[in-house]
């Protein structure tokens, strides 16, 4: 009777556990972003907030809509702490006369889980510095879309509809965290990227749903078993009608004919660079950003703007 009892528990348990990183996954809203971007940068910058309604899938977002500067200079310092208390500052320094040439076409920015479309804002305005337009959207269920969140996969049919709003000429997708799920996803809808930047890209969600808590409640670790943490993750999906394949973006990399950049860093626990490695090829370039961690990925900083500068050059060259 007592082993009943006891097995009992330990079920009521790991269920419980199931559904508390589900509800947690399903409730959870976008971080606030005042301390990276304020409004009277965004304002300052003209960047335009539109909506997006889609007649097709019946859903709603915003987008911040961004044309070329004209600036001959762009500076700009953030400093970002993860959930575990480490604290990541990204700088970046850059004088248009310093570029080898200016860039054109659009650029699309898509954002992680919790985050937002301005915590793109600053990488934004890099690219609009090169000499693109940038569209950066509220991926669903974030920012201010207040839809059922797709995790990635649903809202790449939501962003391709705006792309094709606006793109002219050349065309490259930024995917942060989650928001690379998404990039990858839109790579498969349409044949006109010119190349994908990545940024500490979500591992399949399940995996990264685990990453995601020991960085952030190790306590919960303690408490239940990996298995469980990840089962409520792919009940997550189960709920929004996803499959774990889906949210799996290496395969689509592995199979790309689109030029892709990664940066990953070693010291973010999420989405570690060790995780990548291994998908470097004539197609695929890995880069180990030192020192950064999850949250801090989603900024370019002077590194990046090197590593960049020198992939649109190789870019360019190619299609001459």
């Amino acid at each position: 009777m007592i082993e009943k009892l006891v097995l009992a528990f330990v079920s009521s348990i790991a269920m419980g556990c199931s559904t508390v990183v589900t509800e947690y996954i399903e409730r959870s809203n976008s971080f606030d972003f005042k301390e990276i971007v304020s409004f009277d940068t965004i304002e300052t910058y003209g960047f335009k907030n539109n909506r997006h309604c889609s007649t097709e899938h019946k859903v709603c977002t915003n987008y911040l809509l961004g044309e070329p500067l004209e600036n001959k200079k762009l500076h700009y310092t953030v400093s970002l702490e993860s959930f575990s208390g480490s604290e990541s500052t990204v700088s970046l320094d850059i004088l248009k006369s310093s570029l080898p040439e200016l860039q054109s076409g659009t650029v699309v920015l898509i954002h992680g889980f919790r985050a937002s479309k301005e915590f793109m804002l600053n990488s934004a305005l890099y690219f609009r510095m090169l000499g693109f337009r940038v569209i950066v959207p509220d991926l669903l269920g974030h920012g201010e879309s207040d839809e059922a969140k797709e995790y990635g996969v649903g809202d790449s049919k939501i962003v391709n509809e705006i792309i094709n709003k606006y793109k002219n000429n050349t065309l490259y997708i930024v995917g942060n965290s989650m928001g690379g799920t998404t990039a990858m996803q839109i790579s498969t809808l349409r044949n006109d990227i010119n190349g994908i930047i990545l940024q500490a890209p979500m591992l399949r969600f399940d995996e990264a749903v685990l990453n995601y808590t020991k960085a952030n409640f190790p306590s919960m670790t303690m408490l239940f078993s990996e298995e469980r943490i990840k089962q409520g993750a792919l009940d997550t999906l189960v709920r929004a009608d996803i499959t774990p394949e889906q949210t799996d973006i290496k395969p689509i990399i592995v199979s790309s004919s689109v030029p892709i950049i990664i940066f990953a860093s070693s010291s973010d626990t999420v989405a570690p660079h060790s995780s990548y490695s291994d998908l470097e090829s004539n197609g695929v370039s890995i880069v180990k950003v030192d020192g950064r961690n999850h949250p801090s990925m989603s900024i370019i900083g002077d590194n990046e703007s090197r590593e960049l500068v020198h992939w649109f050059g190789k870019l360019s060259s190619i299609s001459r």
